[in-house]
């Protein structure tokens, strides 16, 4: 239990590097991995409090949360060197940080549907922040 008592300060360390505006690539590729991070670490949570998955893909399997998480960044990886993929490391950061900031607004309490535009409105927030 002590390690979800440790969780909100873990989120919000995550979220002030997502934040920051970014400008070496390296940087943004760590931004990217940070979000994927984040949105498995705030997915787990929200399973362990009673939440369910959306993605009916992942079903309420913590175990399928984190190998998800694990190919999030196995694929920032693969991507991040690639010319044919420039720009697509800003946009996993936006994508991946909707779902953070959605599971955080569910931790706190909002509903559903506010949670989500919450959750939208978080990620192209930390998007238009991210310079590749």
């Amino acid at each position: 239990m002590r390690i979800f008592q440790r969780i909100p300060a873990c989120i919000g360390i995550a979220l002030s590097l997502i934040s920051s505006p970014v400008q070496a690539t390296e940087l943004s590729e760590n931004l990217a991995k940070t979000a994927a991070v984040t949105d498995t670490v705030t997915t787990l949570a929200v399973l362990a409090s009673g939440g369910n998955e959306s993605n009916p893909l992942l079903g309420s399997s913590p175990a399928a949360v984190v190998a998800v998480g694990l190919v999030k960044i196995a694929f920032v990886n693969y991507v991040k060197d690639r010319e044919e993929y420039a720009g697509k490391i800003k946009i996993l950061t936006g994508l991946w940080s909707v779902g953070a900031v959605n599971n955080i607004l569910i931790l706190i309490g909002m509903a559903g549907p506010v949670a989500l535009l919450g959750g939208i409105a978080g990620g192209i927030t930390i998007y238009t922040q991210v310079k590749e």
